[in-house]
């Protein structure tokens, strides 16, 4: 993931302007840290374009926060 994220703001600036043309994005993401990250990036993407009906998706979330993002498994990971 860092390779992705870093230098700091590289994954907000892609996500924002993935945002800005209306793409769908779907981020997959493993950890506390990481998946918090990528819910913050989601809010600042949305803030800075204003809103709109927004699909984003988070995959393998592993942390409980209340966001419009909707968490998913991967075929691989175990539906409990």
């Amino acid at each position: 993931m860092f390779d992705q994220m870093l230098p700091e703001g590289a994954m907000l600036r892609r996500v924002e302007g993935a945002d800005e043309v209306g793409l769908q994005v779907m981020i997959h993401a493993i950890g506390d840290e990481a998946n918090l990250r990528i819910l913050d990036i989601y809010r600042q993407a949305a803030e800075k374009n204003g809103p709109r009906d927004r699909r984003r998706c988070l995959s393998v979330l592993t942390v409980s926060r209340t966001s419009s993002s909707l968490p998913i498994c991967s075929p691989t990971s175990p539906i409990l």
